[in-house]
């Protein structure tokens, strides 16, 4: 499974349970930067990315998230490889295109982990931001983010 992404894994969920395929709806807010709208049967779920398939499959990893939290049929494991799947994360590269277009030099990322965790440590510059979660990808998301809000509070 390590090679599906969200939208598979959602679809093949569906039609195993013979239900209807989900429904996407795109939105665009900006050049940079997209929303989707994803349904199955009374669950609706959102996903934003830099791009119109980074968004699918964020939407489609949240609505397989709360399709675990409502009945547990869509497993934790599952739910925690998919993450693993949406490479590099949507705030990883807004960090990146930021930097890029403010003539920045792009981020650096170290990693420290224990048997639970992963610590991202994320820098560009002399700017630099630490964040703990589960997996890599997510570290690396978070820390991206935070510093992402803190470079735009510098300019």
């Amino acid at each position: 499974m390590k090679h599906k992404s969200p939208l598979i894994i959602l679809e093949e969920e569906c039609k195993k349970r013979k239900i209807r395929l989900p429904l996407y709806e795109i939105e665009t807010s900006s050049s940079e930067h997209f929303q989707c709208r994803i349904r199955v049967l009374d669950m609706l779920e959102f996903g934003e990315g830099a791009t119109f398939v980074a968004a699918k499959h964020v939407a489609a990893l949240n609505l397989l998230r709360a399709w675990h939290v409502k009945d547990k049929t869509i497993t934790r494991a599952t739910v925690d490889q998919l993450e693993e799947v949406i490479c590099p994360p949507s705030e990883v590269i807004f960090l990146n295109r930021f930097c890029s277009y403010n003539n920045l030099v792009m981020p650096i990322y170290r990693y420290l982990s224990d048997d639970i965790s992963y610590t991202a440590i994320c820098s560009v510059g002399q700017f630099w931001i630490t964040s703990t979660a589960s997996n890599k990808s997510r570290a690396s998301a978070m820390a991206a983010k935070k510093l992402l809000e803190v470079l735009r509070d510098v300019e």
